[in-house]
């Protein structure tokens, strides 16, 4: 992996590269101990009632691209794009299903060398998802459960990884929910 001018190389993934946030969460208990000091002074990030943004784009190979995998309050998931040979966009896991077999698994074809613009949103009401603009899902969680594949453990509790393909990441942005959107969606 390689950070230059804001932007994330990953290379390829055998089978996995991937990143970590480090820093604290909301609800977090204070660390003792040999810590990062750029991470112990970060602000913690929210678990519920955030959205987050980032550009991707697969420079050679044939799954994912990217699977951000982030948190949903105490649990966590991955919007896996380009999974299953290159094709599957979804989240891992819902109810035990991954990407590949849930509600919000749908096929989209992504070009090598081409930026996508991502964004998710969660929210105590649902997860929605979008790419290049386009709604793809907008899935509840009330009576779900949500949790990753194996494979995505280092990637808590956020983090991003490829599989088996050079990609690239960039403009990564989280913002917290304001209140009138959060009253909003309830």
């Amino acid at each position: 992996m390689i950070i230059k001018d804001d932007v994330i190389k990953m290379e390829h993934g055998d089978p996995l590269t991937g990143v970590v946030w480090t820093g604290p969460f909301d609800g977090d208990s204070p660390k003792t101990g040999a810590d990062d000091s750029k991470s112990k002074d970060a602000k913690p990030l929210p678990r519920d009632n955030y959205e987050l943004r980032w550009e991707c784009r697969r420079d050679s190979g044939y799954d994912f691209l990217c699977a951000f995998t982030f948190p949903v309050a105490d649990q966590y998931v991955s919007l896996v794009m380009g999974g299953w040979g290159g094709g599957i966009t979804g989240i891992s896991s819902i109810d035990g299903r991954d990407a590949s077999d849930n509600e919000t698994t749908m096929f989209m074809s992504y070009e090598d060398k081409k930026w996508y613009s991502a964004r998710v949103r969660v929210e105590t009401t649902k997860i929605t998802a979008w790419v290049d603009g386009t709604e793809l899902f907008s899935h509840p969680r009330k009576d779900h459960e949500f949790d990753i594949r194996f494979e995505m453990d280092p990637c808590t509790p956020m983090g991003i990884a490829n599989f088996e393909c050079d990609s690239q990441i960039r403009n990564i942005q989280l913002r917290r929910l304001h209140a009138s959107e959060i009253t909003a969606a309830k």
